[in-house]
């Protein structure tokens, strides 16, 4: 083989997506025809998938030839070697993670905030095996990030929000360390990110929202900075929420918090791929009681706000990967929709194509609304998408598929609904049974 994986990983842009291509897993074997520094061995577990474009170049591996100039793997990366865009920001419980092996791992906060389990299926894309402690106590939603090697690592607000506990796995896929109670803090939200070279980066709010607060590793998987460790004083703020994180086609991290009393949103990038950040954008727009962010199957990150008081969903989306942006709700169709119940999240089908789901009014519902294509404009709503609940959030299994957890009304326990086919129709909720419960709602 004349090339090495990293040629693929390296070259995708912005190019178009006509088709898709299920690349199989290379024998597990640690081998160089599978050993990567975009791609580590542990990343080969299953299969990944390799989206083609037109006008390609043909590369063979392991016999096959095929013809592509651009490309992602699963879920896009932030850049080659770099993040995979399956992080939370601390508001969904359950939190779900994918560990090395392609296994989710979901996990979820007790009623009464003394302790931490998870649940990780037994085999990737399959069934979940029993629920198991992690410990505690903790005192807000757990946000998951994902080391270059596989390994899971968790952040939790302590009790009373006086400090942010830590905990990780030992190795890809395996058990965990003990707790580590002096992270840091106080802190009134998380969320985590990874910078294109693959270390983790986290942010935390005041718990008056007075200010942002970050702390990021020295190396990928290593150990971590001072709080603001880079002498320009304290991330920024004030701040009217938890920040969230996207990133650009190039790989830089660019971190959306809501402004004061939801007056506006406010964006704040990096200079550079793991650089240092550049200064505010004040003036984004958008009042917003919420806002997330997702990421185009062409690179372009798409933000979206609910507005206060659940109104309903706006939307802005960059016009190029890396460039600027749209006018709020810019497509001629008005609001991306509503009422809502809640912050939307944002899935991909494996085909690239967003998902946005949300929890409906008063959470009597989730609904559900998708692109028509990788990169282009939305569907209508699906609002018989069912399920009451108090939170919703959703994860891809090793094969595509996509799964949405929802926390029923007063935490009484987990519910899970899963496509049956990759880019396919939905189960019916909890048909293996209810996911688990009871949990914290986390209000």
């Amino acid at each position: 083989m004349g090339s090495t994986i990293a040629d693929l990983v390296a070259n995708y842009t912005s190019a178009p997506m006509p088709d898709l291509i299920d690349f199989a897993s290379l024998p597990g074997d640690g081998s160089t025809s599978t050993s990567d520094p975009a791609i580590p061995d542990d990343e080969w577990a299953g299969h990944q998938r390799i989206h083609q474009y037109t006008n390609g170049h043909d590369e063979t591996y392991g016999g096959v030839t095929i013809s592509l100039d651009s490309d992602y793997l699963d879920v896009q990366p932030a850049a080659p070697g770099g993040g995979w865009d399956d992080f939370g920001d601390g508001r969904q419980n359950p939190a779900v993670g994918r560990e090395a092996n392609g296994a989710m791992i979901a996990f979820a906060v007790s009623p009464d905030q003394q302790s931490l389990s998870y649940r990780e299926q037994s085999v990737p894309s399959g069934g979940w095996g029993a629920w198991q402690q992690l410990g505690g106590p903790v005192g807000g939603l757990p946000v998951v990030g994902r080391d270059p090697d596989g390994r899971l690592e968790l952040f939790v607000l302590g009790p009373g929000k006086k400090n942010i506990a830590h905990i990780w796995q030992t190795a890809p896929s395996g058990g965990w360390s003990s707790w580590d109670a002096g992270f840091g803090g106080p802190a009134g939200g998380l969320s985590v990110g990874r910078n294109a070279d693959g270390r983790l980066e986290v942010f935390a709010v005041a718990p008056d929202l007075g200010s942002i607060s970050h702390i990021w590793q020295t190396a990928p998987g290593g150990g971590w900075s001072a709080w603001n460790g880079d002498g320009d004083g304290a991330f920024g703020g004030p701040a009217g929420g938890v920040p969230v994180v996207g990133h650009e086609a190039d790989g830089r991290m660019a971190v959306f918090v809501l402004g004061p009393n939801g007056s506006s949103v406010a964006e704040r990038e990096q200079v550079a791929p793991s650089a240092g950040w550049g200064a505010w954008n004040g003036s984004f727009g958008g009042a917003a009681s919420g806002v997330t962010v997702g990421e185009n199957a062409d690179g372009r990150m798409e933000v979206f706000a609910l507005a206060p008081g659940g109104a309903n969903i706006s939307h802005i989306w960059q016009t190029a990967p890396n460039g600027g942006w749209s006018a709020w709700n810019g497509d001629g169709d008005g609001a991306f929709g509503g009422p809502a119940g809640g912050v939307p999240v944002v899935g991909h089908e494996a085909d690239g194509r967003m998902a946005v789901f949300v929890l409906g009014p008063n959470g009597s519902s989730v609904a559900e609304r998708e692109q028509v294509a990788p990169s282009a404009g939305w569907g209508a709503w699906n609002g018989s998408f069912g399920g009451a609940a108090a939170t919703v959030n959703v994860s891809h299994n090793a094969d595509g598929r996509m799964e949405v957890f929802a926390l029923a009304p007063g935490g009484a326990n987990i519910s899970h609904i899963w496509q049956t086919a990759p880019n396919g129709g939905w189960s019916a909720w909890n048909g293996d049974g209810t996911f688990g419960g009871p949990a914290w709602t986390g209000a």
